[in-house]
């Protein structure tokens, strides 16, 4: 086998296993901080502890034993419809409009069944109070631009104590503003996302799909923290197993922003700057990422405003972006040294997707784009490897010459390539070149939700999806078949009598490796988007295309 093949495979195999294992893995808490575990008496039900000496009220009792049980309070706009409980004035139901579950037909659920978000605990000095212990009053407004649903507590002389206000506008940005007036003097309080998110996508069913898909990703301090619902559930096991009851992990400091993260959705917490935020504590709930939000004031307070903003739906890059606050970045775009590459290619395929809604289609011309900018740099290693045919009988000749000084023999065969101004390595450049465009554009067809559901024809519903039938991967390692038999030297057997056995040796691994070399990829592609084989497939009939293209040309 030449020399150039042999570092192009193993090139290849150790690019895939350093991506696999670095590149295409999420990042992990790095702090050891963040790691700490910290005990509680009770973590599945954190949000509903309650202590039994409630603390002493400011101003006069609240007046609300009255207040019925209303748990279908609905508010929405064209993207979300969301279903409110004034039992503690949480979040009961967030209903996705634009997308839908497999079957095209039921739109897509946030909140696991039975579960709720943003309920409030209040901090004091006697204890916590749950806001999911009292049913609240509440007031629904409508303006021409949003939405306002208030749940609030009220004294006997019908004055808000303490409100929790949500308003909905024309996007899937949901306001959260929690006011206390002189309700009680807190030392702070939780706002709980503890519900887990809800599985929207067959094929992250299985378990260890599911645990690298799902994570909790936050921003502490301006650092990009995030952890896997695997790494959550390995690292509470760990403490579980040497004796610590009910443990959460931990990001200590300032939170800029925290979500929960499905494959293509998540809900997420945005505070405001001047909130006191010591931390979130992580933990798994409905086999899903989860977090309670802590703010502890630094002084104690009965009077005060504080606001957040909730964005509640798909994983869509450019909307994230819009916070201008680092969310983006939960938009999966590859590793930090690749993604101005990810987020070229995104832009592009969406620009072509406004004038053709074919996804296979757009994936397709991607291709051809590709391989039209990189025809020049194909057509020198095109060159450069007919060069080496052309000059093979010098090679076997000094090798002949020289099998007895290696040393002396790759000093000649230097010295012929400079001769003939040949790579001897060129060879392998279209291959190597296309890999960071590979690792680029794995994670846009993966993740991307531009592709979810992203139809071709038949069989191909899912661009974003493995090809379940395995008919792309199969085509795909035939067309690189058909690639390497076109580019390799024809060797008579006449001149193979001519050759040592070392040669002889050479040009049989080399034959080998072109039957071998395609079902190798094609067990590395079965398990990837259809999207991406797609790409692969075609971009090697287009080289195939070139190659008799100029065949066809020599001959004429």
């Amino acid at each position: 086998m030449e020399k150039r093949t042999i570092i192009a495979i193993i090139l290849i195999m150790v690019i895939y296993w350093v991506a696999s294992e670095y590149f295409w893995k999420p990042k992990t808490i790095e702090n050891a901080q963040t790691q700490t575990v910290q005990t509680v008496e009770d973590t599945n039900n954190k949000q509903n502890e309650v202590v039994e000496k409630q603390p002493e009220l400011i101003s006069t009792p609240v007046v609300n034993q009255a207040v019925e049980l209303d748990e279908n309070i609905v508010i929405e706009n064209d993207q979300l419809s969301l279903t409110f409980t004034n039992k503690g004035g949480n979040l009961r139901s967030i209903v996705v409009k634009d997308y839908s579950l497999a079957d095209k037909e039921t739109p897509v659920q946030l909140i696991p069944e039975d579960q709720d978000l943003t309920n409030i605990v209040l901090k004091t000095s006697d204890g916590y109070i749950s806001l999911a212990d009292y049913n609240l009053k509440y007031e629904h407004s409508q303006t021409d631009s949003a939405q306002v649903l208030t749940f609030y507590f009220e004294s006997e002389n019908g004055t808000k104590l303490l409100s929790k206000v949500f308003t909905l506008y024309d996007d899937y940005t949901l306001d959260l503003k929690f006011i206390n007036e002189n309700y009680a003097s807190l030392d702070g309080y939780t706002i709980g996302f503890d519900s887990g998110i809800k599985l929207t996508e067959e094929s992250t069913a299985s378990t260890k799909d599911k645990k690298n898909s799902f994570k909790l990703i936050s921003q502490v301090g301006n650092k990009y923290e995030q952890v896997t619902l695997y790494k959550i559930n390995k690292e509470i096991g760990k403490m579980t197993n040497q004796g610590t009851k009910d443990a959460t992990l931990k990001h200590y400091g300032s939170i800029d922003w925290a979500a929960v993260r499905s494959k293509y959705f998540i809900y997420a917490l945005i505070p405001e700057k001047k909130i006191e935020s010591k931390g979130i504590d992580i933990f798994a709930s409905e086999d899903s990422p989860a977090f309670v939000y802590n703010v502890d004031f630094s002084k104690r307070s009965s009077v005060f405003e504080d606001n957040y903003q909730l964005y509640l739906g798909p994983v869509d890059y450019s909307k994230l972006s819009a916070f201008n606050n680092g969310m983006e970045d939960i938009a999966e775009l590859g590793s930090a040294w690749l993604r101005w590459l990810s987020k070229i290619f995104l832009h592009f395929l969406n620009f072509l997707n406004k004038f053709i809604t074919n996804w296979g289609i757009v994936i397709i011309i991607f291709a051809l784009v590709l391989k039209l900018l990189l025809s020049p740099l194909t057509n020198k290693t095109m060159q450069s490897a007919k060069k080496m045919q052309e000059i093979n009988p010098l090679m076997q000749e000094i090798q002949k010459q020289y099998k007895s000084d290696p040393q002396r023999m790759n000093q000649e065969l230097q010295k012929l390539y400079k001769e003939h101004k040949i790579n001897p390595l060129g060879g392998c450049l279209p291959l190597l070149l296309q890999m960071p465009i590979f690792f680029a554009l794995y994670p846009v067809l993966r993740s991307s939700i531009d592709l979810r559901q992203a139809e071709f024809f038949g069989w191909l519903a899912d661009l974003s999806e493995p090809d379940k039938f395995w008919v792309l991967p199969i085509l795909m390692g035939i067309s690189m078949f058909v690639q390497q038999k076109m580019t390799m030297a024809n060797t008579s057997p006449e001149d193979l009598k001519k050759m040592d056995e070392k040669q002889q040796a050479q040009i049989q691994s080399q034959k080998m490796m072109m039957y071998i070399m395609p079902i190798f990829m094609f067990f590395i592609f079965k398990s990837l988007p259809s999207g991406l084989v797609l790409y692969w497939m075609v971009f090697n009939v287009f080289q195939i295309v070139q190659q008799l293209y100029k065949d066809y040309k020599k001959k004429a």
